[in-house]
């Protein structure tokens, strides 16, 4: 399990969905073990597809994402999260 957030990883910003998912799949298997999204970039699913598929832990990745700033009253941040 990681349990500091590690010194690099994958940005997944303005790359398309298919592209996400390959990326972030690819990422892991090599090592990676650091996400980076946000809802302004819309790929959180394929993100998420991405580290299901690399067969990597889940506990063993870090996904750092940054919600919208429209969202941050109380509700919409609990939504979001």
């Amino acid at each position: 399990m990681v349990e500091t957030i590690p010194s690099f990883g994958l940005g997944t910003f303005r790359v398309d969905a298919d592209k996400t998912v390959h990326a972030v799949r690819s990422a892991l298997q090599i090592g990676y073990r650091l996400i980076n999204t946000a809802q302004y970039y819309n790929n959180e699913s394929a993100v998420g597809r991405g580290v299901w598929e690399s067969g990597v832990p889940r506990g063993d990745v870090w996904v750092t994402t940054k919600v919208w700033w429209e969202r941050l009253e109380r509700n919409a941040l609990i939504a979001s999260l």
